[in-house]
């Protein structure tokens, strides 16, 4: 533990109780308190046949600690779970010895109306709304978000890929560089109580070589082995990743290439053979960021019309340019319809292969909602993100339905269209 001591206090009294999910005790002792410097080990509770946390059963045990003194008293509370995960190598993950596919997406804190300025409702609408998908997994991108978001991980079951915002562009200087390590630093130690995390991201796209003067490869892997090093001396029992950084791939324990087959490159039947290509290369594979954009309440009756100039290509990375609605080659991103048609058939084709490929770890689609960004002003929805399942405001879009199909067990039936009343065709033509 660590203390705060403003005030001096030279001793003080610790109480510790260690409550299982319907309130009872299962361990406590007390302590007297005579140094408040640095960390200290006040104690090892032995825990015997603990229930254990899991995705389906997300059980929370609560670790109430007091301290008090002339000073007065204060009490924490934190969550504790108990369970054992293993990304096993060149092969599947496991949590509590069992394979799990991790069924996963992605968070931005935005919201219709709001910005990020989000209220404690508008998160637990958006994280039940996962978890009522099928969710099992999301990556919080690309920065620290709020502790509700963990609490309700927690309960509800949902593991956590949490991560700094080094996202893109290389590596600034000893100011920047400080600042990275100071946020890892905190990240872990205020969310290190959490059952739902498992692991710590380190960086985001880090080969764009457009936001410094410099891009130096060599002082970018020196700056991930740092953070590496400093977040396994911090918490050796969780694992380390990046996505999108093929140079920096060997330092991490996990590590999460680029493919977005069907969208900013190639066709998406492509997806299973070039995942395939990319768990090789590597111990630990887990695919973060995939799918496309969808304008919601738009509808084709032939949403590849406009694809036949795709070539399948054995690639699916992003490259420079491929954002853009303009120039390079031809692909569904540019040259595709943005049908809520289109996505939920490149979504049914991966989902349908990911339930096929036992080796595989998991992956996380990008992204849940709908969300903001100053870099996208000439979308149909000028400056907004479209690769949401949800719009902004948690209207469901009919991709929602897609991942429910495949992700989870309870029966449901849902037909495609519910927001398109108005239907057009040639005189006598059947639909």
């Amino acid at each position: 533990m660590r203390f705060a001591n403003p005030d001096n206090m030279k001793s003080g009294k610790l109480s510790v109780q260690l409550k299982d999910p319907s309130g009872v005790v299962v361990k406590q002792f007390e302590k007297q308190i005579d140094k408040f410097s640095g960390d200290i080990q006040v104690a090892d509770l032995q825990i015997q046949a603990p229930r254990l946390w899991s995705t389906n059963d997300p059980v929370v045990y609560t670790l109430e600690t007091r301290i008090s003194s002339k000073a007065g008293e204060h009490t924490s509370i934190s969550p504790v779970g108990f369970r054992h995960f293993e990304f096993v190598k060149k092969g599947p993950f496991k949590l509590n010895g069992k394979r799990l596919l991790l069924r996963g997406t992605h968070r931005h804190e935005d919201f219709a109306g709001e910005g990020p300025a989000m209220t404690e409702n508008q998160m637990r609408e958006e994280m039940v709304l996962m978890k009522n998908m099928g969710v099992n997994f999301i990556r919080l991108a690309h920065y620290q978000q709020s502790p509700i978001i963990l609490h309700l991980c927690d309960s509800l079951g949902i593991l956590v890929w949490e991560e700094i915002p080094w996202c893109r562009g290389g590596l600034g200087g000893p100011v920047y560089q400080a600042q990275g390590k100071r946020m890892l630093t905190n990240l872990i130690e205020q969310h290190y109580n959490h059952p739902a995390v498992i692991i710590w991201g380190l960086g985001n796209e880090n080969d764009w070589p457009n936001d410094f003067p410099e891009f130096d490869k060599q002082k970018i892997r020196g700056y991930f082995t740092e953070l590496n090093n400093l977040a396994h001396r911090l918490d050796p029992a969780r694992k380390t990743a990046i996505r999108r950084c093929d140079f920096a791939k060997d330092i991490v324990d996990v590590y999460s290439p680029s493919i977005w087959a069907g969208w900013y490159r190639g066709i998406y039947t492509e997806y299973k053979g070039i995942t395939k290509a990319e768990f090789d290369k590597v111990d630990h594979f887990l695919h973060v960021e995939w799918g496309g954009d969808s304008h919601a309440r738009r509808h084709s009756e032939n949403p590849d019309k406009g694809l036949q100039d795709i070539k399948a290509t054995g690639a699916a990375d992003e490259r420079a340019g491929d954002a853009s609605l303009f120039g390079g080659a031809a692909r569904a991103s540019k040259d595709g319809d943005w049908s809520e048609s289109y996505i939920c058939n490149l979504f049914d084709w991966h989902l349908k292969e990911q339930e096929t490929m036992p080796w595989l770890t998991g992956t996380a689609m990008w992204v849940f909602k709908d969300f903001s960004t100053p870099v996208r002003p000439d979308n149909p929805v000028p400056y907004v993100n479209q690769k949401g399942v949800v719009e902004r405001d948690l209207t469901k879009k009919e991709s929602y339905y897609v991942f429910q199909s495949y992700w989870t067990d309870k029966p449901m039936a849902h037909i495609y269209g519910h927001s398109w009343p108005v239907r057009w065709g040639k005189d006598g033509e059947e639909k």
